[in-house]
């Protein structure tokens, strides 16, 4: 069983498949993810160290530094080719493949040139579209924040309260970065970690 993706879903995905399968031998659990760590780089190192440490004792395999670059399917099987940091190609047969790669905002309808090279509309702390002032992004097609419902509520409270400001030929007010980092994720049914801030929280917290 192959899970690709390093985000909050793959490693939520592939700790609870270690926990039901790889730790019971039964089959065996492969977490495949592009950085040398699991999880975004905001998250603190020693949040991904543990998640790495927890899911390495449920029996499941780490692969990473790891890109996935073409998945077909033989019969009941699925083929993953995956290029490795050193450019070394290799496949992997999975009975059962979860890619957790994150969203492809909807955003194909913009300009090129307003879009970068993710697909995000290019978003600037003004909430304007770099190059076009009367163009406003909010939520999760823009490239200023992550995908969050958290981050689109403030950037859409922050438009609104100076909306009346723009439309009377006013400047819109920069909108401020959330430094406020809080992540929790369970791993299994006794195991998690996360932070909230610039501290690690406790298992039992999460």
């Amino acid at each position: 069983m192959v899970v690709a993706g390093g985000g909050l879903t793959g490693i939520k995905t592939a700790g609870q498949l270690g926990f039901e399968y790889a730790s019971q031998g039964k089959k065996e659990v492969i977490f495949i993810y592009n950085d040398a760590l699991p999880l975004p780089s905001d998250v603190l190192e020693s949040v991904r160290k543990q998640a790495v440490t927890e899911l390495t004792n449920l029996g499941v395999k780490m692969m990473p530094k790891t890109h996935v670059t073409d998945v077909t399917t033989e019969g009941a099987n699925t083929i993953i080719k995956v290029r490795s940091s050193d450019g070394k190609m290799s496949s992997v047969l999975a009975q059962a493949y979860i890619p957790s790669l994150g969203l492809s905002p909807n955003t194909a309808f913009a300009p090129a040139s307003m879009r970068n090279a993710n697909g995000y509309l290019k978003q600037m702390t003004t909430l304007q579209v770099e190059g076009h002032p009367n163009i406003f992004v909010v939520g999760d097609a823009g490239s200023l924040e992550p995908n969050r419902a958290a981050h689109t509520e403030s950037q859409a409270t922050h438009f609104i309260k100076n909306l009346s400001t723009i439309l009377s030929g006013g400047q819109m007010l920069e909108y401020s970065l959330s430094s406020r980092k809080f992540y929790g994720f369970t791993l299994d049914r006794s195991r998690a970690t996360g932070q909230m801030g610039k501290c690690k929280k406790f298992c039992l917290l999460v």
